[in-house]
């Protein structure tokens, strides 16, 4: 008998025994242990039991003196008994089952997804630590625009590996000092956008992102109220306008923004040829360009989504930074 089947017999004995007949008609014929109306003294013979009911089929075994019999329902996630017989079972025995049970069920599944979970974790930190994080990303430096650089180095007697680079420092790239953002809808903005972005199209030195939208404006001059030292960035983010000083180095360390590419929408990057002072030194001796000084490459790796800026730096090695300039 189904779990249906089951219900439609609970459900009719809940209710006095009312609709009886109906129980064939909806699960087929049904097998019992016994034929008496509810409430009733429940017969103790055939004899007794052909004046009482319309049963079809009757199994005689004598007289059979007992008390009804037990009714359980299972089906559902916690023990009933609508009908106590002969056997007891009492509130004590359904609430230990109920709550035990339940609680063992419980327990099983609880740990079970404790340990899928803190499989995965485990698994996660194992990945993050087989990754070293102090070297250059993997999606930097396998991106074609690193590749054309270090191999465009190379083809100028500078041989810098991918694996000299160690991060130096991590901050955050956005400042309401140097960054202002736009609506769109602002009268004459779309206007002034779309003219900056055509404007600075073939201009050398101004990369777009893929889908061209955004742009980095990295030449080692004045223009627009930026200086040779300043990155800027300039684009659309959904209806927002950005137009901002994104990245500047050091003009006592002589440095030079050599090359931009973007690796994605949102992230991109901007070497930097520098002295190997601090940016914030402005005591160090001064070393003119047409003197040979310590330099190393910084590679700035800019994160918009995440507010994230990483510095990657080279070995130091020994430049003119005149001679140096005109070959990048």
């Amino acid at each position: 008998m189904n779990k249906k089947s089951t219900q439609e017999i609970i459900n009719v004995l809940n209710n006095g025994g009312k609709d009886l007949q109906k129980i064939p008609k909806e699960v087929g014929p049904v097998i019992s242990t016994s034929a008496n109306p509810s409430g009733e003294k429940p017969a103790s013979s055939v004899e007794e039991a052909k004046k009482r009911d319309s049963i079809d089929l009757y199994a005689d075994s004598r007289n059979a003196e007992t008390a009804p019999s037990t009714i359980v329902d299972t089906t559902g996630e916690e023990i009933k008994v609508p009908r106590e017989g002969e056997v007891k079972l009492s509130s004590k025995d359904t609430n230990s089952y109920n709550s035990g049970m339940g609680k063992t069920i419980n327990y099983v599944v609880a740990v079970a997804i404790f340990m899928a979970v803190a499989a995965g974790v485990w698994l996660n930190v194992k990945e993050q630590k087989n990754i070293d994080h102090s070297k250059l990303p993997d999606k930097v430096e396998q991106s074609i625009g690193f590749q054309r650089w270090i191999t465009n180095l190379k083809n100028k007697d500078m041989i810098i590996e991918a694996d000299e680079f160690t991060l130096k420092e991590e901050n955050e790239i956005y400042n309401t000092k140097w960054m202002k953002v736009y609506s769109i809808e602002e009268e004459g903005m779309r206007e002034k956008y779309e003219s900056t972005i055509e404007s600075l199209r073939e201009v050398k030195k101004v990369v777009f992102s893929p889908s061209e939208r955004e742009l980095i404006d990295y030449r080692p001059e004045y223009r627009d109220g930026y200086a040779p030292n300043e990155a800027h960035f300039y684009g659309l983010k959904e209806d927002k306008i950005i137009d901002a000083r994104i990245l500047d180095c050091s003009a006592h360390a002589n440095c030079y923004f050599d090359r931009a590419y973007f690796l994605d929408n949102d992230v991109f990057v901007i070497s930097e040829f520098s002295r190997t002072i601090d940016k914030k030194d402005e005591v160090s001796a001064a070393c003119s360009l047409q003197e040979t000084c310590e330099y190393s490459v910084k590679v700035h790796v800019i994160d918009l989504i995440n507010n994230k800026r990483l510095v990657y730096e080279s070995r130091p090695f020994q430049a003119i930074m005149a001679e140096l300039m005109p070959e990048l």
